[in-house]
C-alpha cells in the first residue's frame, strides 16, 4: 500500500488555521495522548532544556562521538537543532558504569538574569561554575553513594564543607529530599533544575547511609577566594575522586534577551572562558561549548589562538535521525507498548513519521528537531479537537496540522 501522505500537495496548505501558535503543550493534546496509551506527552517541550524526560529518548548522534575526548570542542547548530539534547547525552555518557573512570560533567548555563547583564567578570563565571559543579556533585553522590562513603573522614569533611559553601542554599535543605522514594528523588532533581543523568535507582541502604553521613559532619569554613575554591574543586574531582578529566558543558548562551540577537555580545559574555582554554587544557578541564551556528565565525576570529586546538563540530540531522527521534519518544511515553503512530493511525497513514519529517523539512527548509516537533504538535492538536474520545490518527488531522504549521511558519 502506498502512503496517502506521499501525494500531499503542500501548495494547498496556505490558509490560516484556527490554531494557537506552538501548541505543543496543549492540554487538549495531553488528554488525547493519554486516551491513546501515552503516559506523558513526549512532544510537549520544544525547548529541550525544559523536558524532564529527555534522558529517556536521546538519539545517539555522530556528533556525540566527535566531541568526546580530552580536548576542547566547539559544537555549532541553529536554534532548535539539538544542542541541549547533545549536552545532556554527553553528561549521560559520563555516568556509564559505577566507577570514576570517566570525565566529571559540569553543565553550565551562565545565569544572565542573576547577573543582570551579559558582561560577567571572571569571578562571576567561576562562582557560577562552582555552584553548578556542587549541584552536579551532590546529585551524583545521591546516585553513586559509594563514591562518598568510600572516602576517609578528612576528605568527606572537605566535600561537605564545599557543598555548604557553594550550593545555592544550605545543604540541610536538600538532605531532607535525599530519599529512594521516586517522588522525593524527582523533587530533588527539580529543585536543582538539572537533568537526571542516571537511569537506575540507588540502593536504599547506601542512600540512607549517605544522608546520615552528610548530616553528621559539621561544615568548616573554606578559606580563600573564588580562585582558590576553583582549585579545591579541581583537587576534589581529579585527585580525591580520581576522575580522568572535567567536562565544562556550556549551553544556553543564545537563550536570553541579552545575547539572542547579538552574536558579538554572546561571544563576549564568555570572554574569560575562551581565554582560559589553553590553561584549562593543561589542568584537564575541557570546555564543550554548544553554540548557535552564526557564532562560529565571530568566535574563531576573536580567539584564533585559543581555539586553535579545539575540535569544531557541526550537528547534522538527517531524516533517518529525526524519524528515530520520534520513534524513541513514542516508545518511551507508551512504556514500550508501541513505537510508532502506526499503532493508533488509520491504514492510509503508513510511514507517518517519515512524512512528518519530510514535510517539516520542505516547509522550514531545514532538518531540525524543533520544526518536526512543532509540525507534529499541530497534527496532534487537530486530532484532539476532532474527537474527545480515543480515536485513531487520521489523514484529515495531518492535512489540518500542515495547514496550521505552514501558517505559523509564514508569520
Amino acid at each position: 500500500m502506498v502512503s496517502a501522505l506521499r501525494s500531499i500537495d503542500l501548495d494547498k496548505f496556505d490558509e490560516p488555521g484556527s490554531f494557537s501558535r506552538s501548541p505543543s503543550n496543549s492540554q487538549e493534546i495531553n488528554r488525547w495522548l493519554k486516551a491513546n496509551g501515552f503516559f506523558f506527552n513526549p512532544f510537549a517541550e520544544l525547548n529541550a532544556s525544559a523536558d524532564p524526560h529527555l534522558y529517556q529518548y536521546i538519539v545517539q548522534h555522530s556528533a556525540a562521538d566527535a566531541l568526546w575526548g580530552q580536548d576542547h570542542a566547539l559544537i555549532f547548530e541553529p536554534k532548535g537543532g539539538g544542542k541541549t539534547t547533545l549536552r545532556v547525552r554527553t553528561a549521560q555518557n559520563c555516568y556509564v558504569g559505577q566507577q570514576q573512570n570517566r570525565p566529571f560533567p559540569i553543565s553550565y548555563l551562565p545565569p544572565f538574569l542573576q547577573w543582570g547583564d551579559a558582561k560577567p567578570s571572571p569571578e562571576d563565571h567561576l562562582q557560577a561554575i562552582l555552584t553548578s559543579a556542587m549541584k552536579q556533585l551532590l546529585i551524583s553522590l545521591v546516585y553513586r553513594p559509594h563514591w562518598f562513603l568510600d572516602l576517609n573522614s578528612d576528605d568527606q569533611q572537605l566535600i561537605r564543607s564545599c557543598l555548604e559553601r557553594d550550593l545555592m542554599g544550605p545543604l540541610e535543605d536538600f538532605l531532607v529530599l535525599i530519599d529512594v522514594d521516586p517522588e522525593r528523588l524527582s523533587l530533588f532533581r527539580r529543585r536543582f533544575d538539572i537533568f537526571l543523568p542516571m537511569r537506575s535507582t540507588p540502593a536504599t541502604t547506601q542512600v540512607i547511609a549517605l544522608r546520615q553521613q552528610l548530616a553528621s559532619i559539621a561544615p568548616q569554613p573554606i578559606a580563600g577566594d573564588v580562585w582558590a575554591r576553583w582549585q579545591i574543586l579541581r583537587q576534589i574531582l581529579l585527585s580525591l575522586f580520581r576522575f580522568d578529566s572535567i567536562y565544562l558543558l556550556i549551553d544556553g548562551l543564545d537563550a536570553g534577551p541579552e545575547t539572542a540577537a547579538d552574536v558579538h555580545a554572546l561571544i563576549r559574555s564568555c570572554d574569560f572562558i575562551w581565554r582560559s582554554l589553553p590553561a584549562w587544557e593543561k589542568e584537564r578541564v575541557f570546555v564543550k561549548a554548544f553554540l548557535p551556528s552564526e557564532s562560529a565565525e565571530t568566535l574563531q576570529a576573536g580567539y584564533r589562538v585559543e581555539c586553535k586546538r579545539a575540535k569544531l563540530v557541526h550537528i547534522e540531522w538527517t531524516p533517518d535521525l529525526l524519524v528515530e527521534m520520534l520513534l524513541l519518544r513514542i516508545e518511551a511515553a507508551t512504556q514500550g507498548h508501541y513505537s510508532s503512530f502506526a499503532a493508533i493511525a488509520t491504514p492510509d497513514l503508513m510511514d507517518v513519521e517519515w512524512q512528518i519529517v519530510k514535510t517539516a523539512s520542505e516547509i522550514s527548509h531545514a532538518n531540525l528537531p524543533r520544526e518536526v516537533l512543532s509540525l507534529l504538535s499541530h497534527i496532534l492538536l487537530a486530532a484532539a479537537r476532532r474527537s474527545v474520545a480515543p480515536a485513531r490518527l487520521q489523514y484529515q488531522d495531518v492535512e489540518a496540522g500542515i495547514r496550521a504549521y505552514r501558517a505559523e511558519s509564514s508569520i
